[in-house]
């Protein structure tokens, strides 16, 4: 199995139906990340449960991925759920996967792709930011802090203002 260098973080609370689809995701991967977190946000028991024994059947299908299910007891923000698994990330680089999303296969490969060739400290890839298709003067508000760096990838100068979302990777330790 290609592992990458690479941590998965996943944020569940009472919607263990989900890890199963997201296990799916993972398993479509060409590459695998080598460690994935999944924090249970405060389910209610019956949810905790079904978590534990679903969790025994990522471990079985991605075996040479440390999977790691970190247990809240309260239902917190999503910061704080995301900062918990923060905390124990081992990889270089950490990408957040919600439960209603998933990664095209080849996902990660490409991260790890950007990541060797580029160095950068943030990588958004596949999402459509928002505005890119609207009408002209937000168009050019993104072409001013975009930098194409080859055929749909762009270097952003300050990535955070023009997104909303959770998909993407940093590296950690980045200035």
């Amino acid at each position: 199995m290609n592992v990458a260098d690479h941590a998965m973080i996943t944020t569940i609370h009472n919607q263990s139906a989900l890890l199963l689809q997201l296990l799916a995701c993972m398993v479509a991967q060409t590459l695998k990340p080598a460690q994935w977190i999944i924090v249970d946000n405060g389910s209610d028991p019956v949810e905790a449960g079904q978590l534990q024994i679903d969790m025994r059947t990522c471990q079985t299908a991605l075996p040479g991925v440390a999977i790691e299910l970190i247990r809240q007891n309260h239902h917190e923000s999503l910061s704080h759920a995301r900062n918990a698994a923060l905390a124990r990330v081992q990889q270089e680089r950490v990408s957040l996967l919600d439960p209603d999303s998933s990664y095209r296969p080849g996902f990660l490969e490409r991260m790890q792709s950007i990541a060797k060739k580029y160095q950068p400290d943030m990588v958004i890839l596949g999402y459509a930011l928002p505005g890119l298709l609207a009408p002209e003067p937000r168009l050019a508000t993104i072409q001013q802090l975009a930098t194409p760096l080859e055929p749909g990838l762009y270097l952003l100068r300050d990535p955070l203002s023009l997104i909303g979302a959770s998909d993407f990777t940093i590296r950690l330790g980045a200035n």
